[in-house]
C-alpha cells in the first residue's frame, strides 16, 4: 500500500466510525424496542449460560468434587458477584451446597473458610451462621465459642432446619446425647404437625363424560395402634388410576404399602408405581424435599377381584420422618 493510500484509509477511519455512531443513534430513537429486544437477548443468553454452567459444577458437588467448585467459586467472575446482583442466587445456591458437601466430608478447615466468605456476602444469613459456627466448634480453640453460637443462634430461630441439624450434631459430638434426642424429637413433633394435613388424592374414572377428568380430594392422615397411618375414601368401581401426593416440600419415607377394600387388605408393590419426585429404597419410596412429589399406580388388578363393591377404599403405609441422618418413625411422636 502507497503511503497516499494510506493516509486517505487513516482519514477515512473517524468518518466511518461517526457514520456508525450516527446509524447507532437513529436505531436507537427510531427503534428503541430494538434496543431493548437486544439486551434482554444478551442478558437470557448470558443467564443460560451461567445456568449450564452451574448444573454442571452441582454435578461435580454430587459426585464429591468440592475442590472444583472452589477452584470455580475463586475465580474473578464470582468474586466480583455480591448480594443483590443478579448472579448473587446462583452464588449462594453454590455455596449452600459447597458447605453442605464439605459438612459431609467432615472438611471443617474449608467449611470455615467458605462459611465465613459466605457471611461476608450476607452477615444475616442463617445457614451460612449456622456453618460458620459448627465448623468453629471443630476448631482446637473456639470449640466452645462455636457451641455457645449454636445455642444462641438456635434460640433467635428455632424452626431454622440447618441450625437444627447442625446443634444436634454438635451436642451428639459432645456426648450430650439427651440435649441431642430432646432437640430432634421437638423437631420431629413439629415436622409431625405439619405433614399430617396436605396429603391429595388424585383419580381418574372409566366413563365417557369424565375419561380426561382428573378428581382429587384433600386429606389428613389418621393413624391405629399398630402404627399404620391411613386415608380412608368412598370412589366407584370403575376406578382407573390412583394417584397420591404427599405434602410439598416433605422429606419421609412410606414403607409397608397396603390398598384396602371393603375391609380386605391387599398389598402394594412399590416397583410398580409410577413416581414423580420420589426414589425407590427397598420395599419403601422415598420424599425428599422437592416441591411435587407423588406415587400412582392402576388399582384395576385389585378391584376385578370383588364383584360386589361398595366404594370404601384406603390406602394404608407406615411414615418414617427423615430428618438429617436420623430417621424417626411418624407414630413415636403423633
Amino acid at each position: 500500500m502507497s503511503r497516499y493510500s494510506a493516509k486517505v484509509l487513516a482519514n477515512s477511519l473517524p468518518a466511518v466510525g461517526a457514520s456508525l455512531c450516527l446509524l447507532v443513534l437513529s436505531a436507537v430513537f427510531s427503534q428503541p424496542n430494538w434496543i431493548d429486544d437486544f439486551g434482554d437477548y444478551l442478558v437470557k443468553h448470558h443467564s443460560r449460560v451461567l445456568k449450564s454452567k452451574n448444573e454442571e459444577i452441582l454435578q461435580h458437588l454430587k459426585s464429591g468434587q468440592t475442590e472444583n467448585v472452589m477452584t470455580f467459586l475463586d475465580e474473578p467472575f464470582w468474586q466480583n458477584v455480591l448480594k443483590g446482583d443478579r448472579n448473587y442466587p446462583a452464588k449462594r445456591l453454590l455455596l449452600s451446597n459447597l458447605c453442605s458437601q464439605l459438612h459431609k466430608d467432615k472438611d471443617y478447615h474449608n467449611l470455615r473458610r467458605w462459611a465465613s466468605e459466605w457471611q461476608r456476602l450476607d452477615e444475616r444469613d442463617i445457614e451460612a451462621i449456622a456453618y460458620w459456627y459448627y465448623a468453629l466448634h471443630h476448631s482446637s480453640d473456639r470449640h466452645e465459642e462455636g457451641l455457645r453460637g449454636l445455642i444462641r443462634e438456635y434460640n433467635r430461630f428455632p424452626k431454622h432446619e440447618r441450625l437444627n441439624l447442625l446443634l444436634i450434631a454438635a451436642y451428639r459430638e459432645n456426648g450430650n446425647s439427651q440435649a441431642a434426642e430432646a432437640l430432634l424429637t421437638k423437631r420431629a413433633k413439629e415436622i409431625a404437625g405439619r405433614i399430617s394435613s396436605g396429603w391429595e388424592l388424585f383419580w381418574k374414572i372409566g366413563s365417557k363424560q369424565d375419561e380426561h377428568k382428573l378428581h382429587s380430594r384433600v386429606y389428613s392422615i389418621s393413624s391405629n395402634a399398630d402404627g399404620m397411618h391411613y386415608i380412608p375414601f368412598r370412589l366407584p368401581s370403575n376406578v382407573l388410576r390412583l394417584r397420591l401426593d404427599p405434602p410439598r416440600y416433605s422429606s419421609l419415607e412410606l414403607s409397608d404399602m397396603q390398598f384396602e377394600i371393603d375391609g380386605i387388605v391387599y398389598s402394594l408393590l412399590t416397583n410398580d408405581f409410577h413416581l414423580n419426585q420420589m426414589l425407590h429404597r427397598h420395599n419403601s419410596i422415598v420424599s425428599t424435599g422437592k416441591q411435587d412429589p407423588y406415587f400412582e399406580f392402576d388399582p384395576r388388578s385389585y378391584l376385578q377381584n370383588h364383584e360386589t363393591f361398595s366404594g370404601d377404599m384406603a390406602l394404608r403405609f407406615r411414615v418414617t420422618l427423615s430428618i438429617g441422618d436420623d430417621r424417626v418413625p411418624l407414630s413415636r411422636v403423633r
